[in-house]
């Protein structure tokens, strides 16, 4: 809705402006209706016409475009992932040094693997991302939720059924990566509300683990999300309709055997091995000519 009552998007049909503009309209609006002075949360937006995609997030929810594998015999089996954003954290160097001309204090506490965003002076937000929709002290700190922004156009994925887009919160990264989710859904689902619940599932289940690593450096119990959105990419037809028609798989290939049952064509292993052959083995290896003598171990 943010979206699509857009000044941008309604007067001047600008796409990239219209998703700008409504996540600083959710920003304010949930600022103004909750507590988020620490709390906040990481976001992925995508808008689709019949012609192009646009992309927009904050945080370190992800958006993956997968494509069948363009290797010989590989489409079917296989597919390519392309991450379509990059994660808004202290660990990428172009958001770490813009935290710090903010005037941001960077830190890394003792036993902990990363650097963490504070109040200058202060012991709080302790976040590791730098872009969120709440989070109004990491604001005090350099935080923004002005998202980054990409656009591609849907004739580049649509030369084959099959390609997708999907976009995943931060527990879904954290457990899984982008290729075990490309095939994950690739191989075994042709729709989309059943992939993304099985991914939500799948990676729900994996944080749960007693032992996960992803935990380690966390408050035991602590949750996260594992919202999942799945869009296939299929041709449009003239008539406007967008039919979810994926080529029949291949069958695995068989293995041709030999003819194992002909008992004639069986050779006893004393017609096979003799002491020739050795000393051909020897001479190929020795790399000597034919005429020098070598000594046969037989």
């Amino acid at each position: 809705e943010a979206v699509f009552q857009s000044p941008p998007l309604a007067q001047q049909g600008d796409a990239a402006g219209a998703l700008i503009w409504a996540f600083h309209r959710v920003h304010r609006e949930a600022a103004e209706a909750l507590s988020l002075e620490l709390a906040g949360a990481a976001c992925t937006v995508a808008l689709l016409d019949r012609e192009r995609v646009w992309v927009a997030h904050v945080g370190d929810c992800r958006a993956l475009l997968a494509t069948p594998d363009p290797q010989p015999n590989a489409a079917q089996f296989h597919f390519v992932g392309s991450v379509l954003t990059q994660d808004h954290k202290l660990s990428v160097k172009a958001e770490f040094d813009r935290m710090q001309d903010f005037g941001g204090e960077m830190r890394k506490l003792v036993n902990d693997g990363v650097y963490r965003l504070f109040v200058p002076n202060d012991e709080v937000p302790g976040l590791t991302l730098t872009r969120a929709i709440g989070d109004r002290l990491g604001h005090e700190a350099g935080v923004i939720h002005t998202p980054s922004v990409c656009c591609f156009h849907r004739g580049e994925v649509h030369g084959d059924a099959g390609n997708f887009l999907l976009l995943g919160s931060g527990g879904l990264w954290a457990t899984m990566s982008e290729r075990v989710v490309v095939n994950w859904v690739g191989r075994f689902f042709d729709d989309a509300a059943e992939a993304a619940g099985s991914l939500s599932i799948e990676a729900a289940s994996r944080w749960e683990e007693p032992h996960s690593v992803q935990k380690q450096s966390l408050r035991h119990g602590l949750a996260d999300c594992f919202a999942t959105a799945l869009i296939f990419f299929d041709p449009v037809d003239t008539d406007g309709a967008v039919p979810r028609s994926l080529p029949p798989p291949r069958p695995p290939a068989g293995f041709v055997l030999g003819p194992h049952s002909d008992k004639s064509l069986h050779r006893d292993w004393r017609e096979v091995c003799h002491k020739d052959r050795s000393v051909g083995l020897r001479r190929a290896q020795a790399r000597l000519l034919p005429t020098q003598d070598l000594v046969s171990p037989w």
